[in-house]
């Protein structure tokens, strides 16, 4: 009898646990929900700066019951929380493609549901337009105009111009970037990380991101030992695919090679000036000519010196040496004036329509 009562007891004990145990996960009937959509209200690419604005449609299983009693979590990247509210109002703080995910807890069960969005682009202003190197108040300034265009509801494209006057200064007031503006060169990285090489007279020479104009990188830190050869003053730099130079005041020409032609900050400028054949002196270089290095296969530069056109060959598409440029004429041809021997005549500016 005793044994009888202990297994009853047994039996009671181990049917009241299992019913717990399922009513606590199966027989609660919790308000489900079906995130069917998740619509953006802005578009899949935006410009860094605006803002993204998602909402999410829900579908209620008992639409009567309560439906605030829950938390909401939005990622914008792998576990990067950028808001707790219902909807989605939020300013990228950086470029790239991002998966947007939304997270729902029931407070009272803590059940948790789930929808994923298709990934936001977030693409530079800076991209699509016109930089422009001036000197404001004794310093210098960076100002930048992009044409952005947009449809009605007749679907007629209209344009619109969208200005940044003195942009760098506005987004970094406390990090100037110097005084007596020279000149702007492209630097090719590839993709939304390209570069522009802002040239200085004084306060230095720097690399800016494309991106958001922040500094990457000091001309000077490119040099072995992150100085300048002594005499070294740059007033022009010219981005040559798989070589690189720098143009002295003094009219020397400083070059390095790169690891590819879409890859910086690698390796060092040689601390030694080029060479130029053919004079006593190794030639005095006043200017590069504004030429598109890439379309032209060459940096052309005008050797005040000795009145005369000398280049380096580029490379953007093969691993090779930057060679000098070698003009032919015809020797017995009085009729040509040689770019080599410019005596009587001067050059002023040679550029090129791309």
């Amino acid at each position: 009898m005793k044994r009888f009562i202990l297994f009853s007891l047994f039996v009671s004990f181990w049917f009241s646990a299992c019913y717990e145990d399922k009513g606590k996960y199966s027989l609660i009937d919790y308000n489900d929900v079906t995130l069917d959509v998740v619509t953006s209200l802005t578009k899949k690419t935006i410009i860094l700066g605006d803002t993204v604005r998602i909402v999410p449609k829900m579908a209620w299983k008992y639409p009567d019951r309560d439906t605030l009693a829950y938390d909401y979590r939005w990622e914008m990247g792998l576990g990067n929380v950028v808001s707790t509210d219902r909807n989605f109002e939020y300013i990228p703080a950086s470029c790239g493609q991002f998966d947007v995910n939304f997270y729902m807890t029931d407070r009272s069960t803590g059940i948790e549901f789930h929808d994923s969005h298709t990934a936001i682009e977030v693409r530079s202003p800076y991209k699509v337009g016109w930089l422009i190197l001036a000197e404001k108040d004794n310093r210098t300034s960076l100002s930048y105009i992009r044409r952005d265009s947009w449809q009605d509801e007749d679907k007629k494209t209209h344009y619109e111009w969208v200005a940044y006057p003195d942009v760098y200064a506005t987004l970094y007031p406390d990090n100037p970037l110097g005084t007596g503006p020279l000149k702007l060169e492209n630097v090719m990285t590839g993709g939304e990380a390209d570069e522009v090489m802002v040239v200085q007279r004084t306060g230095g020479s720097y690399y800016l991101s494309g991106m958001d104009f922040t500094k990457v990188m000091a001309l000077h830190e490119e040099f072995p030992g992150s100085a300048y050869p002594t005499g070294l003053d740059p007033v022009e730099v010219r981005n040559g695919g798989w070589q690189d130079f720098v143009l002295s005041a003094n009219g020397e020409v400083y070059w390095r090679r790169n690891t590819g032609s879409e890859i910086q900050h690698v390796t060092a400028f040689i601390d030694i000036p080029l060479y130029f054949s053919g004079t006593t002196d190794g030639g005095r270089i006043t200017q590069f000519f504004d030429l598109d290095t890439k379309d032209c296969g060459a940096v052309l530069m005008y050797d005040e010196g000795n009145n005369r056109v000398v280049g380096r060959l580029t490379s953007f598409n093969s691993n090779s040496d930057s060679g000098p440029v070698e003009f032919v004429y015809t020797p017995d041809d009085p009729g040509v004036v040689k770019l080599t021997d410019l005596t009587g005549y001067k050059i002023m500016h040679v550029g090129d329509y791309g």
